[in-house]
Protein backbone atom coordinates (compact mmCIF):
# COMPACT_ATOMS: atom_id res chain seq x y z
CA UNK A 1 0.00 0.00 0.00
CA UNK A 2 1.31 3.48 -1.16
CA UNK A 3 1.75 6.35 1.07
CA UNK A 4 -0.88 8.42 -0.89
CA UNK A 5 -3.33 6.26 0.05
CA UNK A 6 -3.44 7.13 3.38
CA UNK A 7 -4.16 10.64 2.80
CA UNK A 8 -7.61 12.15 4.14
CA UNK A 9 -10.24 10.96 1.79
CA UNK A 10 -8.38 8.77 -0.22
CA UNK A 11 -10.37 5.64 0.92
CA UNK A 12 -13.61 4.85 -0.29
CA UNK A 13 -15.65 5.23 2.86
CA UNK A 14 -15.41 8.43 5.58
CA UNK A 15 -13.24 7.95 8.99
CA UNK A 16 -15.19 9.40 11.65
CA UNK A 17 -12.31 12.13 11.90
CA UNK A 18 -13.23 12.67 8.17
CA UNK A 19 -16.94 13.29 8.97
CA UNK A 20 -16.78 16.01 12.00
CA UNK A 21 -14.54 17.83 9.99
CA UNK A 22 -16.95 17.66 7.53
CA UNK A 23 -19.58 21.62 7.56
CA UNK A 24 -22.47 19.51 6.23
CA UNK A 25 -25.03 18.39 8.47
CA UNK A 26 -25.90 20.32 12.20
CA UNK A 27 -23.37 22.22 13.39
CA UNK A 28 -23.33 23.20 17.10
CA UNK A 29 -20.98 26.06 18.95
CA UNK A 30 -20.67 26.48 22.66
CA UNK A 31 -20.95 29.78 23.64
CA UNK A 32 -18.75 31.80 25.95
CA UNK A 33 -19.37 34.48 28.22
CA UNK A 34 -18.10 37.02 25.56
CA UNK A 35 -21.35 36.15 23.69
CA UNK A 36 -23.81 36.85 26.79
CA UNK A 37 -24.98 40.27 27.13
CA UNK A 38 -24.89 42.33 30.23
CA UNK A 39 -27.74 42.42 32.20
CA UNK A 40 -27.89 46.57 31.91
CA UNK A 41 -27.37 45.87 27.68
CA UNK A 42 -30.20 46.79 25.51
CA UNK A 43 -31.00 43.44 23.32
CA UNK A 44 -31.51 46.03 20.11
CA UNK A 45 -28.38 47.62 20.15
CA UNK A 46 -26.55 45.53 22.52
CA UNK A 47 -25.07 48.69 24.05
CA UNK A 48 -25.61 49.88 27.69
CA UNK A 49 -29.46 50.71 27.85
CA UNK A 50 -29.73 55.02 27.71
CA UNK A 51 -33.29 55.34 30.02
CA UNK A 52 -33.70 51.41 30.04
CA UNK A 53 -37.61 50.34 29.84
CA UNK A 54 -38.85 46.29 29.94
CA UNK A 55 -41.44 44.65 28.62
CA UNK A 56 -44.00 42.41 30.83
CA UNK A 57 -41.20 39.66 30.20
CA UNK A 58 -38.31 41.37 31.64
CA UNK A 59 -36.50 42.00 28.51
CA UNK A 60 -34.41 45.55 28.10
CA UNK A 61 -33.64 48.31 25.91
CA UNK A 62 -33.52 51.70 25.35
CA UNK A 63 -36.52 54.19 25.03
CA UNK A 64 -35.27 55.01 21.90
CA UNK A 65 -34.50 51.56 20.56
CA UNK A 66 -37.79 50.12 21.71
CA UNK A 67 -39.77 53.24 20.25
CA UNK A 68 -38.29 52.95 17.04
CA UNK A 69 -38.51 49.09 16.48
CA UNK A 70 -42.37 49.13 17.29
CA UNK A 71 -43.02 51.86 14.95
CA UNK A 72 -40.96 49.97 12.32
CA UNK A 73 -43.41 47.26 13.00
CA UNK A 74 -46.22 49.20 12.43
CA UNK A 75 -44.81 50.18 9.22
CA UNK A 76 -44.46 46.94 8.36
CA UNK A 77 -47.73 45.73 9.03
CA UNK A 78 -49.15 48.45 7.59
CA UNK A 79 -46.93 47.59 4.14
CA UNK A 80 -48.05 44.04 4.56
CA UNK A 81 -52.11 44.71 4.59
CA UNK A 82 -51.73 46.81 1.56
CA UNK A 83 -50.31 44.23 -0.09
CA UNK A 84 -52.60 41.54 1.17
CA UNK A 85 -55.88 43.87 0.19
CA UNK A 86 -54.04 44.54 -3.30
CA UNK A 87 -53.30 40.98 -4.16
CA UNK A 88 -57.38 40.05 -2.81
CA UNK A 89 -58.03 42.49 -5.52
CA UNK A 90 -56.20 41.45 -7.88
CA UNK A 91 -57.58 37.64 -7.44
CA UNK A 92 -61.11 38.94 -7.70
CA UNK A 93 -60.43 40.60 -10.65
CA UNK A 94 -59.07 37.25 -11.80
CA UNK A 95 -62.10 35.53 -10.95
CA UNK A 96 -64.33 37.62 -12.14
CA UNK A 97 -62.70 37.08 -16.14
CA UNK A 98 -62.93 33.42 -15.52
CA UNK A 99 -66.32 34.03 -14.85
CA UNK A 100 -67.24 36.29 -18.18
CA UNK A 101 -64.91 34.15 -19.98
CA UNK A 102 -67.18 31.03 -19.09
CA UNK A 103 -70.09 32.95 -19.83
CA UNK A 104 -69.17 33.78 -23.39
CA UNK A 105 -68.34 29.86 -23.72
CA UNK A 106 -71.80 29.57 -22.79
CA UNK A 107 -73.43 32.01 -25.53
CA UNK A 108 -71.08 30.68 -27.80
CA UNK A 109 -72.50 27.53 -27.36
CA UNK A 110 -75.90 28.01 -27.38
CA UNK A 111 -75.46 30.14 -30.85
CA UNK A 112 -73.98 27.59 -32.41
CA UNK A 113 -76.35 24.64 -31.46
CA UNK A 114 -79.60 27.19 -32.28
CA UNK A 115 -77.87 28.07 -35.82
CA UNK A 116 -76.78 24.55 -36.90
CA UNK A 117 -76.95 24.22 -40.49
CA UNK A 118 -77.01 21.19 -41.09
CA UNK A 119 -79.99 19.25 -41.79
CA UNK A 120 -80.08 16.21 -40.01
CA UNK A 121 -79.43 17.75 -36.65
CA UNK A 122 -82.39 20.26 -37.42
CA UNK A 123 -84.69 17.49 -37.95
CA UNK A 124 -83.28 15.23 -35.26
CA UNK A 125 -83.58 18.06 -32.26
CA UNK A 126 -87.15 19.16 -33.85
CA UNK A 127 -87.90 15.58 -33.16
CA UNK A 128 -86.69 15.43 -29.49
CA UNK A 129 -88.36 18.56 -28.48
CA UNK A 130 -91.57 17.21 -30.15
CA UNK A 131 -91.23 14.39 -27.96
CA UNK A 132 -90.47 16.33 -24.75
CA UNK A 133 -93.89 18.83 -25.34
CA UNK A 134 -96.07 14.93 -26.06
CA UNK A 135 -94.54 13.67 -22.74
CA UNK A 136 -95.39 16.86 -20.71
CA UNK A 137 -92.06 18.65 -21.22
CA UNK A 138 -93.78 21.53 -21.90
CA UNK A 139 -95.68 21.72 -18.54
CA UNK A 140 -92.67 20.47 -16.50
CA UNK A 141 -90.76 23.70 -17.88
CA UNK A 142 -93.46 26.05 -17.14
CA UNK A 143 -93.75 24.17 -13.47
CA UNK A 144 -90.07 24.96 -12.93
CA UNK A 145 -89.57 27.60 -10.34
CA UNK A 146 -86.87 30.24 -10.40
CA UNK A 147 -84.84 28.50 -8.03
CA UNK A 148 -84.63 25.60 -10.29
CA UNK A 149 -83.31 27.62 -13.20
CA UNK A 150 -80.90 29.54 -11.20
CA UNK A 151 -79.57 25.99 -9.89
CA UNK A 152 -79.33 24.88 -13.21
CA UNK A 153 -77.24 28.40 -14.50
CA UNK A 154 -75.32 27.77 -11.86
CA UNK A 155 -74.35 24.50 -12.59
CA UNK A 156 -73.76 24.82 -16.37
CA UNK A 157 -71.19 27.96 -15.43
CA UNK A 158 -69.43 25.46 -12.91
CA UNK A 159 -69.26 23.46 -16.03
CA UNK A 160 -68.33 25.86 -18.41
CA UNK A 161 -65.35 26.71 -15.42
CA UNK A 162 -64.15 23.59 -15.25
CA UNK A 163 -63.99 23.44 -18.76
CA UNK A 164 -61.71 26.11 -19.30
CA UNK A 165 -59.68 25.37 -16.54
CA UNK A 166 -59.24 21.99 -18.30
CA UNK A 167 -58.62 23.35 -21.59
CA UNK A 168 -55.77 25.88 -19.59
CA UNK A 169 -54.16 23.54 -18.38
CA UNK A 170 -53.92 21.16 -21.55
CA UNK A 171 -52.11 24.17 -23.00
CA UNK A 172 -49.66 24.50 -20.39
CA UNK A 173 -48.54 20.63 -20.96
CA UNK A 174 -47.67 21.53 -24.61
CA UNK A 175 -45.62 24.27 -23.79
CA UNK A 176 -43.64 23.04 -20.87
CA UNK A 177 -41.38 21.18 -23.03
CA UNK A 178 -39.79 24.75 -24.87
CA UNK A 179 -40.08 26.26 -20.93
CA UNK A 180 -36.71 28.03 -22.18
CA UNK A 181 -38.20 29.86 -24.94
CA UNK A 182 -39.17 33.63 -22.96
CA UNK A 183 -42.98 33.92 -24.17
CA UNK A 184 -43.20 30.14 -23.19
CA UNK A 185 -41.74 30.50 -19.98
CA UNK A 186 -44.14 29.52 -16.83
CA UNK A 187 -45.29 32.06 -14.69
CA UNK A 188 -44.44 31.30 -10.79
CA UNK A 189 -47.70 31.65 -8.84
CA UNK A 190 -47.59 34.27 -5.99
CA UNK A 191 -47.38 33.55 -2.48
CA UNK A 192 -50.08 34.38 -0.25
CA UNK A 193 -49.05 37.58 2.05
CA UNK A 194 -48.70 36.66 5.36
CA UNK A 195 -51.42 38.83 7.51
CA UNK A 196 -51.42 36.99 10.71
CA UNK A 197 -49.23 39.35 12.90
CA UNK A 198 -51.24 42.47 13.48
CA UNK A 199 -49.91 43.71 16.03
CA UNK A 200 -45.95 44.74 17.11
CA UNK A 201 -44.31 42.14 19.54
CA UNK A 202 -40.98 41.62 21.50
CA UNK A 203 -38.83 39.94 19.79
CA UNK A 204 -35.75 39.05 22.44
CA UNK A 205 -36.87 35.69 22.91
CA UNK A 206 -38.22 32.92 21.18
CA UNK A 207 -41.46 33.13 22.90
CA UNK A 208 -42.69 36.64 21.03
CA UNK A 209 -45.42 38.25 23.10
CA UNK A 210 -47.87 41.21 21.91
CA UNK A 211 -47.46 45.34 22.81
CA UNK A 212 -51.17 45.69 22.97
CA UNK A 213 -51.63 49.28 24.91
CA UNK A 214 -52.32 52.49 22.89
CA UNK A 215 -50.26 55.19 24.02
CA UNK A 216 -50.57 57.61 21.26
CA UNK A 217 -49.40 60.75 23.11
CA UNK A 218 -46.16 58.78 23.24
CA UNK A 219 -45.50 58.75 19.58
CA UNK A 220 -47.33 61.97 18.77
CA UNK A 221 -43.40 63.60 19.73
CA UNK A 222 -41.68 61.12 17.56
CA UNK A 223 -43.58 61.53 14.03
CA UNK A 224 -46.45 63.65 12.83
CA UNK A 225 -49.86 61.18 12.77
CA UNK A 226 -49.80 62.63 8.93
CA UNK A 227 -46.54 61.25 7.64
CA UNK A 228 -46.92 58.09 9.50
CA UNK A 229 -47.92 55.52 6.76
CA UNK A 230 -50.55 53.32 7.97
CA UNK A 231 -52.69 55.79 9.92
CA UNK A 232 -54.55 56.05 6.58
CA UNK A 233 -55.46 52.61 6.27
CA UNK A 234 -57.00 52.68 10.00
CA UNK A 235 -54.44 50.54 11.65
CA UNK A 236 -53.01 53.12 13.92
CA UNK A 237 -49.79 52.76 16.39
CA UNK A 238 -50.02 50.73 18.90
CA UNK A 239 -47.33 50.42 22.09
CA UNK A 240 -47.13 48.40 24.90
CA UNK A 241 -46.60 50.17 28.37
CA UNK A 242 -43.47 49.61 28.91
CA UNK A 243 -41.73 49.93 32.37
CA UNK A 244 -39.14 52.53 33.62
CA UNK A 245 -36.17 50.40 35.04
CA UNK A 246 -34.71 52.34 37.63
CA UNK A 247 -30.98 50.51 38.82
CA UNK A 248 -29.51 51.98 42.17
CA UNK A 249 -26.02 53.50 41.97
CA UNK A 250 -23.37 54.40 43.93
CA UNK A 251 -22.54 57.54 41.53
CA UNK A 252 -26.00 58.86 41.99
CA UNK A 253 -25.63 62.77 42.21
CA UNK A 254 -22.40 62.40 40.77
CA UNK A 255 -21.13 63.62 37.40
CA UNK A 256 -19.69 61.38 34.84
CA UNK A 257 -15.73 62.77 35.42
CA UNK A 258 -13.78 61.59 37.73
CA UNK A 259 -11.56 63.77 40.13
CA UNK A 260 -8.85 63.51 37.57
CA UNK A 261 -11.87 65.36 34.85
CA UNK A 262 -11.35 61.49 32.74
CA UNK A 263 -14.65 60.35 31.68
CA UNK A 264 -16.41 57.36 33.59
CA UNK A 265 -16.05 54.13 31.52
CA UNK A 266 -19.33 51.80 30.87
CA UNK A 267 -17.91 48.94 33.24
CA UNK A 268 -17.26 51.38 36.14
CA UNK A 269 -20.82 52.43 35.81
CA UNK A 270 -21.82 49.29 35.52
CA UNK A 271 -20.04 47.81 38.64
CA UNK A 272 -21.78 51.11 40.92
CA UNK A 273 -25.47 49.24 40.51
CA UNK A 274 -26.17 47.51 43.13
CA UNK A 275 -29.49 45.87 45.42
CA UNK A 276 -30.62 48.44 47.54
CA UNK A 277 -31.27 46.03 50.34
CA UNK A 278 -28.46 43.29 50.27
CA UNK A 279 -25.85 46.70 48.80
CA UNK A 280 -24.79 43.50 46.75
CA UNK A 281 -22.88 44.73 43.36
CA UNK A 282 -25.46 43.41 40.28
CA UNK A 283 -23.85 41.37 37.81
CA UNK A 284 -25.12 38.46 35.15
CA UNK A 285 -24.36 35.92 38.10
CA UNK A 286 -27.34 36.85 40.42
CA UNK A 287 -31.49 36.88 39.79
CA UNK A 288 -32.86 40.31 39.83
CA UNK A 289 -36.26 41.78 39.64
CA UNK A 290 -38.29 44.81 39.48
CA UNK A 291 -41.61 46.18 40.70
CA UNK A 292 -44.12 47.14 37.49
CA UNK A 293 -45.31 49.87 39.72
CA UNK A 294 -41.92 52.28 40.33
CA UNK A 295 -39.50 49.92 38.65
CA UNK A 296 -37.07 49.76 41.60
CA UNK A 297 -34.51 46.90 40.97
CA UNK A 298 -33.35 44.33 43.44
CA UNK A 299 -32.31 40.98 43.83
CA UNK A 300 -34.77 37.67 43.80
CA UNK A 301 -33.81 37.08 47.36
CA UNK A 302 -34.28 40.46 48.40
CA UNK A 303 -37.65 40.96 47.08
CA UNK A 304 -38.99 37.58 48.17
CA UNK A 305 -37.76 38.30 51.61
CA UNK A 306 -38.56 42.46 51.84
CA UNK A 307 -41.08 42.85 48.66
CA UNK A 308 -43.37 39.56 48.96
CA UNK A 309 -44.09 39.44 52.50
CA UNK A 310 -44.67 43.42 52.91
CA UNK A 311 -46.61 44.05 49.40
CA UNK A 312 -44.64 47.06 49.03
CA UNK A 313 -41.47 48.49 47.52
CA UNK A 314 -38.19 48.24 49.98
CA UNK A 315 -37.16 51.35 48.22
CA UNK A 316 -40.30 53.88 47.50
CA UNK A 317 -43.16 52.14 49.71
CA UNK A 318 -45.66 51.45 46.76
CA UNK A 319 -47.55 48.82 46.75
CA UNK A 320 -46.61 45.81 44.97
CA UNK A 321 -48.16 42.50 45.14
CA UNK A 322 -47.15 39.59 43.45
CA UNK A 323 -48.34 39.71 39.45
CA UNK A 324 -46.31 43.23 39.53
CA UNK A 325 -42.79 41.35 40.16
CA UNK A 326 -41.23 40.96 36.72
CA UNK A 327 -37.86 38.97 36.65
CA UNK A 328 -35.49 40.93 34.89
CA UNK A 329 -33.99 38.47 31.88
CA UNK A 330 -30.18 37.87 31.63
CA UNK A 331 -28.43 36.00 29.44
CA UNK A 332 -26.33 34.38 32.63
CA UNK A 333 -22.29 33.97 32.17
CA UNK A 334 -21.79 31.32 29.88
CA UNK A 335 -22.13 28.32 32.52
CA UNK A 336 -24.19 26.16 32.52
CA UNK A 337 -25.35 26.45 35.90
CA UNK A 338 -25.41 30.15 35.42
CA UNK A 339 -29.01 30.56 33.16
CA UNK A 340 -29.24 30.99 30.02
CA UNK A 341 -28.58 29.74 26.39
CA UNK A 342 -25.35 28.07 26.42
CA UNK A 343 -24.70 26.20 22.84
CA UNK A 344 -26.23 26.90 19.53
CA UNK A 345 -27.32 24.65 17.01
CA UNK A 346 -27.11 25.36 13.05
CA UNK A 347 -29.56 22.93 10.99
CA UNK A 348 -28.65 21.77 7.59
CA UNK A 349 -28.63 19.13 5.36
CA UNK A 350 -26.69 15.78 6.46
CA UNK A 351 -23.92 14.33 4.23
CA UNK A 352 -25.08 11.19 3.50
CA UNK A 353 -21.16 9.96 2.20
Amino acid sequence: MTRHSKNNTASSFFTSAEREKLKYGTQKQRLGRDSMRDYDACFLCLQTARDPLCCPKGHLACKECFYENILAQKREIARTLKLAESQQKAEQEQEQDKLLQAQQALLREFERTQTHVNAGARHTAAASTAEQLSGGGEQQALRMNPKDIAARQQKELKHALASLDQETLEKTKSQLSSFWIPHLTPEAKQAAVDVSKKQPVCSASADRHILRQVVQQLLSTITPSNDVPGLAHGIGYSLKKLIPVHFASSLDGKDDEREDDTVRTVQERRQAFFCPACSKNLSNTMKMSLSRNCGHVLCSRCMDQFVRKSQRCFVCEKKCKDKDIIQLATEGTGFAAGGGQVEVAKYDTAFLG
